[in-house]
């Protein structure tokens, strides 16, 4: 009986810990799915700069992502490319909306502009909105398009988070 409480207490942290973050966990890793186009979010082939390379939404595959909790900004989370280990961002740089990079790293980003709040919309359904610029993620599908924009308030700003074993891989 003299573990019990010790068992006890490990239990109610790791419980605490999942329930802080749904996606997370040894070896977890998310496939993030626009409502919209039903395409996932993906790093592109192609770098905008030495610091940063452009995302984008296809149907033709599926990248891994981790989401762990932001140190810095309690109830925001950072959004990472598994592979890569490029950090999700929104840029200053906007046309018709701001531009969402991966950071290639060399430098953190602790401005804010790495960090989401993740909002649930319905069961499975969530906005992903940006702790600097207050701007959700958002892609209309033109050239497969992904920004930032204020609206927040349609189905191209929802994303399905489909957590998944990161041994399972890309597609």
């Amino acid at each position: 009986m003299k573990g019990f409480p010790r068992v006890f207490l490990f239990l109610a942290v790791m419980t605490s810990a999942a329930l802080a973050n749904p996606w997370g966990g040894p070896g977890a890793c998310v496939h993030l799915i626009n409502v919209y186009l039903e395409k996932p979010l993906l790093s592109s082939d192609y770098s905008h700069d030495a610091d940063r390379r452009h995302v984008t939404v296809l149907r033709t595959k599926s990248q891994n992502w981790v989401i762990t909790p932001d140190e810095r900004y309690p109830d925001h989370y950072k959004i990472k490319h598994k592979n890569l280990g490029e950090e999700l961002f929104e840029s200053e740089q906007n046309w018709n909306g701001n531009y969402v990079f991966t950071w290639i790293p060399k430098t953190l980003i602790n401005d804010g502009g790495a960090s989401w709040k993740i909002i649930r919309i319905s069961d499975g359904t969530y906005l992903i909105k940006n702790k600097k610029f207050n701007h959700c993620l958002w892609t209309q599908g033109t050239d497969n398009w992904v920004g930032a924009y204020a609206g927040c308030d349609n189905s191209h700003y929802y994303w399905k988070i489909h957590k998944i074993p990161c041994a399972i891989g890309e597609t």
